[in-house]
């Protein structure tokens, strides 16, 4: 229960963090400090879903930071669009982080698979059904990511 609601907060803040202007120094140092709890933090076989979400949440920010146009301001406020837009340096820095994010969803999953029991099988299945969905929301659908998400269906 306690780590729901983590998770519940963890995704209204990553809500949040979207409007929030990034340190030019270290972009998404947010995000690595997100991160860096959740690696540290121990974590039961039943919270493995939560990871996920969390996991989930954090991917699907930082796709909206790569938008020309974030889905919503603050008035006076200059958030990442604005500051960033055309600085490779960012994107590169991002597509970094999407590619950490991803594979660490990925090691949740494989963990995982090596269990039998069906409480890990079925929380598996939770777990690829948000991650495919994830992916088919947010990145170009390429032929490996296509073949990704039709492994994970089937």
């Amino acid at each position: 229960e306690d780590e729901e609601r983590m998770t519940e907060h963890l995704l209204n803040l990553l809500g949040f963090l979207v409007v929030v202007p990034s340190n030019p120094d270290n972009y998404f140092e947010n995000i690595y400090g997100i991160m860096s709890v959740m690696e540290k933090k121990t974590w039961n076989k039943k919270s493995m879903l939560s990871r996920v979400k969390i996991y989930i949440g954090i991917f699907n920010y930082l796709c909206t930071q790569a938008q020309d146009k974030l889905p919503y301001n603050i008035n006076r406020v200059d958030s990442n669009d604005t500051i960033f837009l055309g600085d490779d340096q960012f994107v590169a820095t991002l597509e970094s982080t999407l590619e950490k994010v991803f594979d660490s969803i990925v090691n949740i999953m494989s963990e995982l698979n090596n269990e039998n029991d069906r409480e890990s099988q079925a929380t598996l299945s939770k777990c690829m059904t948000l991650t495919a969905g994830c992916l088919a929301q947010n990145v170009n659908m390429t032929e490996n990511i296509q073949k990704f998400i039709d492994k994970i269906i089937k």
